[in-house]
């Protein structure tokens, strides 16, 4: 794998920063607090959403000043670069407060489709094939030392590590599984398993298949009687269809009748006026003629009541008069006063009567050539009568529009939706309209639940014979399939025993082999075996003997160290070269040894390897290697 370039949106100090790594050795040349370890952290951060260097790696690296979410994008390229199945993968991520968070597409540029992942599958695993812990033990090297578990278990975690990519993942775990899968098959008893199971539906099913055959003559009887109902229901189906033509064509006839009606309304509108108001002001001013007219034949109370007063006035002036000038004088009075009086009132009912008749007359006269006052009270009451129609027929068209559900009330589209109705009724009858209806009555309210319970005890007795027979090869077959696959886990669970025996044996011979020649070449031939123990620990041997590391100078022990770790860097790759950081990993080196540590990687090293460091001599012999430089 080789990772091409590196673009940070947001992670720690870094602020949309790109950075193109080259193909083999390269040397990052940076001052302290100048990023380093921050790009070495963004890059596990980037294949492991869980990395195991520190707790919380999320918290640690948001940028103080702007508090954006850390980001960032990753260009690689997997497969050997002469072969013809090199991809190249492009990753970018936006990271939350936990790994459950983050948001992540990686996509594959050669194809062009994006690659999905399996579950809680990280990206470093999909491409690489190691856990977060091998990807700390192979890829990452901080001064020389083997970061990986000590104790009496580490050389378990070296074999698995060279065998899965994870040290946490052992070939006896492997076996154990195996084994597992077996007893899913077949128990240690043979009583319990997934094949035992099968034989035994086998012999359900064939229990079953006895009594399916006996109740398919069963069957056999209530499909008669099925059959009598099915016909009634397909002629209660094709009675409804008919009877909702009639329906229809009974709609349609009542839009017809709503369109005579509008007809006829209309008619009258025309000999109405068009203000319908005006009809009500007439039977108005008609009335106060009539009331006047009343008048003047039987006054008013209080018309009677002004005579009758005047009248006692009169006659208590004229007994007054009477008494001082003559009793003839009272009797002259009420005989001259009274008549006068009368006279007055009708005078002025005569006046009022006549302003009446004639405003009624006027009136009429505006909407038809009347001259007679006989004339007005026809057209009064022909008007009331053509008004009370024509309400009548409009409160009908209504009450039959809103009965019908019929909103758009114009003429025309009434008359285009009786067309399409009767364009789409049929009004061919299989019988007379009194027969159907007849007869629909007759059957519209039969239940047919029993034609469904007739179908539910079909299917519910039991299955047909040839349904059943054909569970029972598919039993069989994965029976067949089961027993082939016992067979199988069988097998490989003896030779994943016989291969862990055999890297048992060989990992510890093949890791001291590589990281003697590999120490051979960095010292130089000074040293030319070293021997990685157990718990981790280097020894290089000098003469006869191998040295502990506690005998050992620090320039040598590093050199061990490195030694070692490339070793088991080559022994974990399988179809290509993993890429190495080294964080600082030559400083406890003098010159001599760092440059010799330099060519073998220059000249050994066929992956990439990336050395960042601080100082300004490494660089300066990795220059003179034709190493190149990257200065932040």
């Amino acid at each position: 794998m080789l990772i091409k370039q590196l673009h940070i949106g947001s992670f720690g100090k870094f602020l949309d920063y790109s950075l193109d790594l080259p193909e083999g050795f390269a040397v990052i040349l940076g001052k302290n607090e100048d990023g380093k370890t921050t790009l070495m952290d963004f890059i596990k951060l980037m294949l492991y959403s869980k990395p195991v260097n520190y707790a919380n790696p999320r918290k640690r690296y948001v940028n103080l000043q702007t508090a954006a979410q850390i980001s960032g994008a990753m260009t690689m390229q997997c497969g050997e670069s002469n072969s013809h199945f090199v991809h190249e993968f492009y990753l970018q991520k936006v990271m939350g407060d936990t790994p459950a968070k983050d948001r992540q597409r990686l996509i594959n540029l050669t194809t062009g489709e994006e690659v999905n992942l399996q579950k809680n599958e990280s990206v470093g695993q999909h491409l690489l094939g190691l856990s977060p812990e091998g990807f700390e033990q192979v890829c990452f090297i901080v001064s020389g030392r083997l970061a990986a578990p000590t104790g009496a278990g580490a050389e378990e975690a070296m074999r698995n590590l060279a065998g899965s990519g994870n040290e946490r993942i052992s070939r006896e775990a492997a076996i154990k599984r195996l084994t597992d899968a077996k007893e899913s098959l077949v128990s240690k008893s043979g009583r319990a398993g997934a094949l035992i199971k099968l034989k035994a539906e086998l012999t359900r099913l064939a229990d079953e298949k006895k009594r399916a055959e006996e109740s398919y003559l069963r069957i056999a009887a209530l499909k008669a009687d099925y059959e009598h109902k099915k016909q009634l229901l397909a002629e209660q189906r094709d009675l409804r269809r008919i009877i909702s033509n009639l329906a229809e064509l009974d709609k349609a006839a009542k839009m017809e009748n709503i369109m005579r009606l509008m007809t006829e309304r209309d008619m009258l509108s025309e000999s109405l006026p068009a203000n319908r108001k005006f009809v009500i002001n007439l039977r108005a001013v008609y009335d106060e003629y009539i009331n006047a007219k009343r008048a003047m034949d039987q006054p008013p109370i209080h018309s009677q009541m002004i005579i009758y007063t005047s009248l006692a006035v009169i006659i208590v002036v004229s007994v007054v008069l009477s008494v001082k000038l003559s009793p003839w004088f009272l009797l002259s009075l009420l005989v001259g006063c009274f008549p006068l009086l009368i006279a007055r009132e009708r005078l002025r009912g005569s006046k009022l009567l006549r302003k009446h008749h004639a405003k009624f007359v006027n009136l009429a006269s505006e909407f038809a050539q009347v001259v007679e006052f006989s004339e007005a009270v026809s057209l009064l009451r022909r008007l009331e009568s053509d008004l009370r129609l024509y309400e009548e027929k409009a409160s009908r068209i209504l009450a039959m529009a809103e009965a019908l559900d019929v909103e758009d009330m114009d003429y025309n589209a009434l008359k285009e939706r009786v067309q399409t109705l009767r364009a789409a009724t049929s009004t061919n009858l299989p019988m007379p309209r009194e027969e159907l209806l007849e007869r629909w009555r007759a059957i519209k309210d039969i239940d047919f639940q029993s034609i469904l319970d007739l179908q539910r005890r079909m299917r519910a007795t039991e299955r047909v014979p040839a349904q059943i027979e054909r569970d029972i090869v598919a039993t069989k077959q994965r029976a067949a399939e089961l027993a082939l696959r016992y067979k199988a886990l069988t097998l490989a669970a003896n030779v994943m025993t016989e291969a862990a025996d055999e890297l048992r044996h060989s990992f510890g011979a093949m890791l001291n082999e590589r990281a003697s020649e590999a120490l051979q070449k960095l010292t130089g031939g000074t040293y030319g075996e070293a021997m990685v123990m157990k718990d981790y620990e280097v020894r290089v041997k000098t003469g006869a003997q191998y040295i502990k590391p506690d005998f050992l100078s620090a320039g040598t022990l590093d050199q061990a160290y490195l030694a070692a770790r490339f070793a088991l860097s080559d022994i974990t790759a399988e179809a290509e070269e993993r890429p190495i950081f080294m964080d600082d990993a030559l400083m406890q080196y003098d010159d001599d040894r760092a440059e010799q540590a330099i060519e073998y990687i220059s000249q050994h090293r066929k992956g990439q390897t990336i050395i960042f460091t601080c100082h300004e001599h490494i660089a300066a012999m990795a220059e003179r290697n034709e190493v190149k430089i990257i200065r932040m």
